[in-house]
C-alpha cells in the first residue's frame, strides 16, 4: 500500500485527504512535528475521522524526529514517554483499519538506534 505525507503546500486536511484520494493512495501520514498535531490539540480527532471516511483514507503517525524515550535525563525521557501515550491514545481514536494495525517506528537516540513494533 501507498501513501504520501501531510503536504505542508496544501493548506487543509481536506485538501491533503481530496489528494490522496485521486491519486490513488491508500493513506496520509500524519507529522506529530507539524502545528496542528500537536498533543494540545489531539483530543479532537471528529475532524479527521470524517475527512478520511469522506476520502477513503487512513492515517498513520509520523513520529516527532527529536523523541528520545531514552535520554539521560529522566524529565525529558519521561515528558516523551508522556506524549507517546497520549499519540497511542490519539491512534486508538482514529479507528485505524486492520491493514495499519502493524507498523515499524524507528527512532535516533543519543545512545542507540530503537526500533518499536506497534501491534
Amino acid at each position: 500500500m501507498f501513501g504520501m505525507p501531510t503536504l505542508i503546500e496544501n493548506k487543509t486536511l481536506e485538501e491533503n485527504g481530496a489528494l490522496c484520494s485521486s491519486l490513488g493512495l491508500k493513506f496520509i501520514e500524519l507529522n506529530m512535528n507539524f502545528p496542528e498535531y500537536q498533543v494540545d490539540r489531539l483530543e479532537h480527532t471528529d475532524h479527521l475521522i470524517k475527512t478520511a471516511e469522506q476520502a477513503g483514507i487512513y492515517y498513520t503517525i509520523h513520529l516527532d524526529e527529536n523523541l528520545n524515550i531514552a535520554d539521560f535525563n529522566r524529565l525529558v525521557s519521561d515528558a516523551y514517554l508522556g506524549q507517546m501515550h497520549i499519540w497511542k491514545q490519539f491512534a486508538g481514536r482514529l479507528r485505524w483499519q486492520k491493514s495499519c494495525c502493524s507498523c515499524a517506528i524507528s527512532m535516533e537516540t543519543a545512545a542507540s538506534r530503537l526500533l518499536l513494533i506497534c501491534i
